[in-house]
């Protein structure tokens, strides 16, 4: 805002590479290694132009032969800048000339969060954007490694690995248990955090799904009984690379890989089972008959508890489910066609190769894919080609 145009940012870097020392400076295990830490502020503008502007806009319909305008964003002068407190250290490796090694460490608080904040309706607008009392740590590691394990005139081998290890939580928010994020947002907790009914899974005798009563009046409640949290990020995510070749024959692959514990689940994407609409094999399972133990509620197109326990699942516990993941996302072959009369006929290249993307998928998530959580996968593709030099 006009109040807070400006502010004071810095940051400050130190490293030491303790591999030009004497003592490890002639040895041939430990070619470099440098220790590093950095330290710095920076602000986040990334909020658009204008917004502490009253902004107007035309209506659709005219009135008296003139083009009306209604305000759509409200003056505020004061918002002030986002800042995130940065702050790194690592160490770099390589071994042996062939093995090289990179770990980090981070910690980033980030302050005066810039956030759309609800309003209430009698103001006339639905948000302002303003800064909210709040902090957030992100802290974690990130890894990679690149080695060189066969290196011969007719066979190499090179492979590398990255790993990333995020984990985030919301440090601080004064006021919070009076704001609009109350029952979004836990201190102490990841931001990726859902509140949810504690699913308890199908009563045997009713059939029906059930849940934690936790302030024990007898019925299912918003906001009162979501109290489960579930963590909806990732744990960890990262990739393995290799390439090989072998005189002319060359080969390579890419996987990724994810673990996420909680997802949407894909039986709750449905429409409730009862109704006249596609359903999931699954429901080939349900309950039928008092003393049935199964995971699926019984079918019903009228039933007022049947559909309120439905509804329900998709708020709690039982209506998230583990979409970790390894994929092959690349692979690649490819072989080396020039011949020598070839060579001298004017190619200087000659190469067949054949290329897959998103080849395999390992996963426990059911019928979803777990990447884009969707019913629509990536596209598996498979190209072969000639590839000539001339």
């Amino acid at each position: 805002g006009p109040a807070n145009r400006f502010a004071n940012f810095y940051s400050a870097g130190l490293g030491w590479i303790f591999s030009n020392t004497s003592l490890l400076k002639e040895n041939g295990i430990l070619t470099f290694g440098k220790l590093r830490m950095s330290y710095g502020v920076t602000g986040n503008d990334q909020i658009g132009d204008y917004n502490y502007f009253d902004l107007y806009s035309p209506m659709s319909t005219a009135y008296q032969g003139q083009v009306p305008f209604q305000p759509v964003q409200l003056f505020n002068p004061d918002f002030s800048w986002e800042k995130v407190y940065k702050w790194e250290a690592g160490i770099d490796l390589s071994l042996f000339n062939s093995l090289q090694l990179s770990v980090r460490h981070y910690r980033n608080h980030t302050d005066n969060q810039l956030l759309r904040y609800a309003l209430p309706p009698s103001t006339g607008f639905d948000v302002i954007l303003r800064n909210l009392p709040a902090r957030v740590q992100n802290t974690g590691w990130e890894i990679e490694a690149n080695a060189t394990v066969i290196d011969r005139p007719d066979w190499n081998w090179t492979t590398s690995f990255n790993l990333t290890i995020p984990r985030n939580k919301l440090v601080r928010f004064d006021g919070l248990a009076s704001s609009t994020y109350a029952n979004t947002f836990v201190i102490g907790q990841p931001l990726s955090i859902v509140k949810a009914y504690g699913f308890k899974g199908v009563d045997p005798q009713t059939g029906l799904y059930t849940y934690e009563d936790v302030n024990r009046d007898g019925r299912i409640s918003s906001p009162a009984d979501l109290q489960s949290v579930v963590f909806t990020g990732q744990q960890l995510f990262g990739g393995l690379e290799n390439s090989f070749r072998w005189k002319k024959l060359s080969f390579s692959f890419v996987c990724q890989f994810v673990q996420q514990k909680n997802a949407p689940s894909y039986f709750t994407r449905f429409n409730r089972p009862g109704l006249l609409a596609n359903q999931p094999v699954d429901v080939l399972n349900r309950w039928q008959n008092p003393g049935d133990l199964t995971s699926i509620q019984k079918i019903s197109a009228n039933n007022s508890g049947a559909v309120t326990a439905f509804n329900s699942l998709r708020q709690s516990t039982g209506g998230y489910s583990d979409a970790s993941f390894i994929r092959l996302r690349t692979a690649y072959i490819s072989y080396d066609l020039l011949l020598p009369r070839l060579a001298r006929a004017g190619l200087t290249s000659l190469l067949f190769f054949i290329q897959g993307q998103n080849l395999l998928t390992l996963t426990n998530y059911a019928s979803l894919d777990p990447e884009t959580k969707s019913f629509m996968p990536p596209i598996k593709m498979l190209t072969a080609g000639l590839q000539v030099g001339l």
